[in-house]
């Protein structure tokens, strides 16, 4: 699909908009974001690469979110993304990203300091913008997917999407089972 030299596939979260108790699933994100900030980005592309590979030279890379659905449409929490070529390249607030078990302390004005061997990284947070050209797909199946860019090395184009997830109240929603599954393309 993209033409890279290579991919590596990593980072697979179920979401479901009422998670089981105990269990691994997460519930839909409703805040305006892209996971990987452009820094992050460049690390994580390096991290990425099996020891086989680590001379692999690469001149691009790209993260790719690949959305899928399990449940039908439409859907209470639905995934809308902002189409790229309307965010201007000086929006978003780097948001540091932290992956725990355990959710954070009701005291957010004081956090602890993260804990060492947790997984941190940097995202990107969108205030509303008017001119975010909004789109969501209400009733895709599970035979679908829907791939969009977490970051893009090239920022000659469209390079990156933001994304959330929002409450459909309507009348004959179905609860959100969804999985997305993160790649990231290097190009020689």
């Amino acid at each position: 699909m993209t033409g890279a030299d290579k991919v590596v596939v990593f980072g697979d979260i179920v979401r479901q908009s009422k998670p089981k108790q105990g269990g691994k699933e997460q519930p839909p994100a409703s805040d305006v974001h892209v996971d990987l900030e452009s820094n992050h980005a460049a690390k994580t592309a390096r991290a990425l690469l099996p020891p086989d590979a680590k001379d692999f030279a690469y001149s691009r890379f790209l993260f790719l979110s690949n959305w899928r659905t399990f449940s039908p449409g439409p859907q209470d929490w639905p995934l809308g993304v902002v189409d790229s070529r309307s965010v201007p390249d000086t929006d978003g607030v780097i948001n540091m990203a932290v992956w725990q078990d355990e959710p954070p302390p009701e005291d957010l004005e004081n956090p602890p300091p993260v804990p060492e061997g947790i997984r941190t990284g940097n995202s990107s947070c969108f205030p509303y913008n008017e001119g975010f050209q909004w789109n969501y797909f209400s009733c895709m199946t599970k035979d679908e997917v829907l791939s969009f860019k977490l970051n893009d090395s090239d920022h000659s184009r469209p390079w990156r999407t933001p994304h959330c997830s929002f409450l459909n109240d309507a009348e004959g929603c179905h609860p959100r089972e969804s999985i997305e599954i993160r790649t990231c393309c290097y190009f020689k």
